[in-house]
């Protein structure tokens, strides 16, 4: 693996032509959310890219900043009521680990329950 040329794909720069050649299609329901690694500590992997991000871009997951996560309707931010937050690798459920977060969707004690109940929303909207 070239994890630079990986990296690379999420420079704005990048996010630009990938935008550009893919566009939305219309008639798609799009709908986005973004987590909070509120500390360094919230996941050592990404102790480094969340700090950095922050100086540039503001609130991430340690590789996605919030604003680059909004898109189609923005549903909000995942935040964790504990001191740690929530990272991008938390978003998968590689550490199946119980999290008590907040978000609009309501309060949800750990990562599955959040996609079902996700799920589950868009099959109530008819999707």
């Amino acid at each position: 693996p070239d994890l630079y040329s990986s990296l690379n794909t999420f420079s704005v720069r990048e996010a630009a032509i990938f935008n550009e050649k893919y566009p939305d299609v219309p008639g798609i329901y799009y709908q986005s959310y973004s987590s909070l690694m509120k500390n360094p500590l919230s996941d050592p992997f990404f102790a480094l890219s969340s700090a950095a991000m922050y100086l540039f871009d503001g609130s991430n997951d340690g590789l996605v900043s919030k604003s680059s996560a909004a898109w189609g309707e923005y549903k909000g931010e995942i935040k964790s009521p504990s001191f740690l937050g929530y990272s991008h690798l938390g978003a998968v459920d590689i550490y199946k680990m119980k999290y008590n977060f907040k978000q609009s969707m309501g309060t949800v004690t750990d990562i599955p329950e959040f996609y079902i109940k996700l799920v589950s929303d868009l099959k109530k909207a008819g999707f």
